[in-house]
């Protein structure tokens, strides 16, 4: 399994270490093969657990018997010597500076570990190994992957010393004669050679070949060295480190992402999405690590392991060095970083005062002292003239501030009904979660989990202890909350240059997407919202209701409309709370904008934004699988310009068309100039025939409901219960596996060992051979409107590559070398970058998803073109709706009926007045007919209507501006940088 945490990455690295190792003893065990006498004591290991010494053991055991040495176990010890080496000069020059006695016996315990490694390595051969490695970098790769080599439990032929005769010379120094033979061989223990042992001892019968019993049951998680209690202090301060500096990382990548928000347009949902991945990857390491240490997983355990109990008298030994890209390695500059930031001290502490303020009343209103130090908040602020105490105190006031905000909204329903009634609930045994019945109630858009997370927490009886129950990636999003809104005020931290200040972003508003999506105006003056579009939707169902004498006709789809657009007009961008609420305090920025929630708030605007668009688009193919005018309307067009009735096709015919190449035509198989009648009107009736909704009418009821109750909506609304619109963009995809990219279904998006096969291919062109000083670049030849929809697989390897291959630049490579654990002859065997430990030229040269260690960042920026690519790119996927697309189809089909109804038109009267014709198929029927006798004065009218309302699939786009010209990874990746540049990238930062 892939992984980006540098503490991940080790204990997968001992895990296979250990699984091959101890296999291979055992294979060595159970073939009979003749053993020495200091290895007749070797038993068959059962458990997957083994000392120190048994590993050193094993390693020499092994060495004798079996060769050669698979490459890939070589650098498995080469990646993991240099973690740990990395560690043990952290704990040797006082890297956490705690006086307590525990993290000097780590120091210990790191020696011994890196001695015992280095041996069991030496033994092996690894020095001779890593001599080689000076050079030329051997490529592996064709011992098979590592997973071949790991698990195939395929060991190469054992190497067996026989001797020539049962006599051996004076010096008891026998010439020997190898022979090999495969493992499975049991042969005869040979005579002891002369010297070796007391004098007359025979030698030991070969063992019995014997079966491993219980060892292939036992997981490949549950492999590790069996370590004192020092040794488990050792390893969560190893975790510690790879979790910080995990955030400090996603931390940089996402400040980048909304700075390009603000500064230069991109949409907020991008960075919405992008936020929220990162926020899943802090919480997936998280929860990954602190497994193995039960009780140790609050934020406040994270900080005090790494900090000890005095963090200011640490600060003065958190350094950067500096090392200048392309100059003498040994020259930097040093650097003091401000400790607090880099460990998100203050959006903890004001996490925990916000909690402990509210708590004290539970009134939604701050207590007097709190209320001193943050009524005066000022969005206008001059922070690029104000000292850095006077920056985080106004940071602080927005926190708390905005804090209140949230919970008072999130917690409005209960609070209120509570109040009507006497007042007798009790808050601390309320579910807030977005799994308590209270959740039915729509609130907010993109962000319940964390306000049920913090409403939680506040809610609980005064003086209630909390702290433990706030994790690092609690802190880790609220940081990500309040970065977003400092940056659009010109305010930014960076790990190499603390506080970074520019002009505000003075053209930027935090709703300007929102209100682009729910009212927006296209160049024409034209509204192109989703609010507008619902309305006319609905209104075109009513009329269709009255043509077919039929009122409920449309109910459902209705009815779905009617609770989006209420809860959209309602709490996207804005609540209820800014008119105000009966019984809730008012917010604390009314004094400048009683909208502040989301007017201050860059991050829930995205978030929130993000999560609209998808339930627009599932609720939009939710009803074009139900409601014929699309597809009809399309199989005419081609029919039309088949027939050569309109010269030139439609622009937005032929972009639906790509978009669901296999929606509108079975197989996508789509008629041609060759086609006979009746291919036309079959391809149309496969289509139609048995075109009933899967769902029955009842299900109605639960989908309205669903929609107010937030998450539900999306599994009820699954594309793959639709019979033709089954299109889940890989964007839904994330929030379906709680946004873990690695559990995306292959059939549901595109495969993800593609994104790492694509991460691990760059990872070995950087490590192993030179940069290319130059890259040609491939012009993006695919037409505006989609004709082609580009996904990260369409480039191909390169195309994607040239993400993460942009992302060296001038401030984010890997950082030098620091000290490596020597071999026997001082030369160096492991290494370390960053504040990690991860060695610079062994990345696991496997298959892709398989061991590949990159960084988060990059990850998030192979992402970011598809995200970006749906969302505001030629995908279209929620970039596009649906509703305004139907809503223009139901006016076409009026406006053909209108004008044949006035010719009288035989095919129109056969459809729309024979007795025989059913209510409800009249408009399928005019199609069929068309479609089969193709009459001549019919198709004229309706190519003459299509003509003449000709529209651009880019008038059904939310957007005004889409992202067309930097829509390549290559381009992405470019701009990524010289973000990093401005906003300042820490990733060569070495403490």
């Amino acid at each position: 399994m892939a992984t980006h945490n540098a503490y991940l990455a080790y204990k997968r690295d001992i895990q296979h270490l250990l699984y091959w190792i101890i296999h291979a003893s055992n294979s060595i065990v159970t073939s009979g093969v003749t053993l020495e006498d200091d290895e007749a004591s070797v038993t068959l290991n059962t458990t997957g657990k083994i000392t120190l010494p048994v590993l050193v053991f094993m390693s020499k055991l092994i060495a004798r018997h079996i060769s050669p040495i698979p490459t890939l176990i070589y650098y498995l010890f080469h990646r993991v010597l240099g973690a740990r080496c990395f560690s043990c000069s952290v704990s040797q020059q006082g890297f956490f500076n705690n006086p307590d006695s525990e993290i000097e016996k780590s120091y210990v315990c790191h020696h011994q570990f890196i001695d015992a490694l280095a041996e069991a390595f030496q033994a092996l051969g690894g020095d001779k190994w890593a001599a080689k490695q000076e050079i030329s970098m051997e490529d592996p790769e064709h011992e098979g992957t590592l997973e071949d080599v790991i698990f195939s439990q395929k060991f190469s032929t054992l190497k067996i010393n026989v001797p020539e005769d049962d006599e051996g010379d004076e010096d008891g120094n026998d010439e020997e004669s190898d022979q090999e033979i495969p493992a499975a061989t049991s042969v005869q223990k040979r005579q002891p050679r002369p010297g070796r042992g007391k004098k007359g001892k025979k030698g030991k019968k070969a063992k019995k070949q014997q079966k491993p019993t219980n060892l292939d049951e036992v997981p490949l998680e549950s492999y590790g060295i069996i370590e004192a209690d020092i040794g488990t202090i050792t390893n969560y301060l190893m975790a510690v480190r790879a979790l910080w500096k995990e955030w400090c990382e996603l931390r940089s990548f996402v400040q980048n992402t909304w700075h390009e928000v603000a500064y230069d347009g991109l949409n907020t949902a991008v960075a919405g999405q992008l936020s929220s991945l990162a926020i899943a990857m802090i919480k997936r390491s998280e929860s990954t690590i602190f497994a193995e240490f039960p009780g140790q997983d609050s934020y406040e355990a994270v900080v005090q392991a790494a900090t000890g109990d005095n963090l200011d008298r640490v600060q003065r030994n958190f350094t950067l060095n500096l090392f200048a890209i392309g100059l003498d390695p040994t020259k930097y500059e040093g650097r003091d970083i401000i400790i607090k930031e880099q460990l998100l001290i203050h959006a903890y502490q004001d996490l925990v005062d916000f909690v402990a303020d509210f708590q004290a009343t539970r009134s939604g209103q701050p207590t007097p002292s709190m209320m001193a130090e943050i009524h005066d908040w000022d969005p206008n602020f001059d922070l690029q003239g104000s000292s850095k105490e006077q920056r985080l105190k106004w940071r602080r006031s927005y926190t708390i501030n905005w804090l209140y905000d949230l919970v008072n909204l999130f917690s409005h329903v209960v609070v209120q009904r509570d109040t009507r009634k006497g007042g007798k609930l009790a808050y601390e045994k309320v579910d807030w979660s977005i799994h308590g019945k209270w959740h039915e109630y729509r609130r907010l858009f993109g962000l319940n989990e964390f306000a049920g997370v913090v409403t939680t927490l506040a809610m609980q009886e005064p003086g209630t202890n909390f702290k433990h129950r706030i994790l690092p990636h609690h802190v880790f999003q609220l940081q990500c909350i309040v970065d977003s809104m400092t940056i659009s005020r010109g305010w930014s931290m960076s790990g190499l240059r603390g506080h970074i200040l520019e002009t505000p972003a003075r053209e930027f508003r935090p709703r300007r997407d929102i209100d682009e999506f729910l009212h927006g105006t296209g160049e024409k003056g034209e509204s192109k919202g989703f609010l507008l579009g619902a309305r006319q939707l609905k209104k075109s169902f009513d009329r269709n209701g009255e043509l077919h004498g039929d009122p409920g006709r449309h109910k459902a789809n209705s009815e779905l409309l009617g609770s989006l657009h209420d809860d959209f007009a309602h709490w996207l961008g804005t609540s209820k709370y800014k008119c105000g609420l009966e019984t809730i305090p008012p917010s604390r920025f009314s004094n400048t904008d009683s909208n502040g929630l989301w007017e201050y708030s860059p991050f829930l605007c995205g978030v929130g934004l993000m999560d609209a668009l998808e339930l627009a688009y599932l609720a939009g193919i939710y009803i074009l699988d139900r409601v014929p005018e699309v597809m009809m309307l399309v199989h005419l067009h081609n029919l039309l310009y088949v027939k050569q009735y309109i010269s030139e096709p439609a622009n937005m015919y032929m972009t639906l068309q790509a978009i669901y190449p296999t929606a509108f035509f079975a197989g996508g198989k789509v008629p041609s100039f060759d086609s006979r009648a009746c291919d036309f009107r079959e391809a149309f009736i496969a289509r139609t025939r048995g075109g009933g909704s899967r769902r029955v009418g009842s299900d109605r009821h639960s989908i309205a409901k669903a929609i107010r109750k937030g998450p539900d909506v999306h599994a009820i609304l699954n594309p793959q219960a639709n019979r033709f619109f089954k299109t889940r963009p890989h964007v839904l995809a994330y929030r379906q596996v709680d946004w873990n990219f690695k559990r995306i279904p292959d059939a549901k998006t595109k495969p993800m060992d593609f994104l790492l096969a694509t991460l691990h291919a760059t990872k070995k062109k950087q490590t192993v051979e030179p940069l290319a000083k130059g890259k040609e670049e491939h012009a993006d030849t695919r037409d505006c409107c989609g004709a082609k929809p580009t996904s990260s697989k369409d480039g191909g390897l390169d195309e994607i590559s040239s993400v993460v291959s942009g992302s060296c630049s001038e401030i984010d490579l890997p950082g030098p070398e620091c000290e490596r654990a020597p071999d026997s002859k001082g030369r160096a065997i492991g290494s370390k970058s960053d504040i990690d430990g991860e060695t610079e030229a062994a990345a696991h040269p496997n298959e892709a998803g398989d061991g590949i260690d990159f960084s988060g960042r990059d990850l998030l920026r192979v992402l970011k073109h598809d995200i970006l690519s749906e969302v505001c790119g030629t995908q279209f996927h929620l970039s596009f709706s649906p509703i305004w697309v139907l809503a223009f189809c139901n006016v076409l089909f009026e406006k053909i009926e209108v004008q044949l109804s006035r010719q009288n038109n035989p095919l129109f009267m056969r459809a729309y007045e024979a007795e025989d014709t059913a209510s409800s198929d009249k408009r399928i029927a005019l199609t069929a007919l068309a479609l089969y006798e193709q009459d001549d004065k019919c198709l004229k009218v309706m190519a003459n209507v299509l003509q003449n309302s000709n529209k651009s699939f880019l008038e059904f786009v939310y957007w005004d501006k889409m992202r067309f010209t930097a829509n390549t990874p290559e381009e992405l990746a470019n701009e990524d940088i010289q973000h990093e540049r401005e906003v300042g990238g820490d990733a060569c930062a070495v403490m």
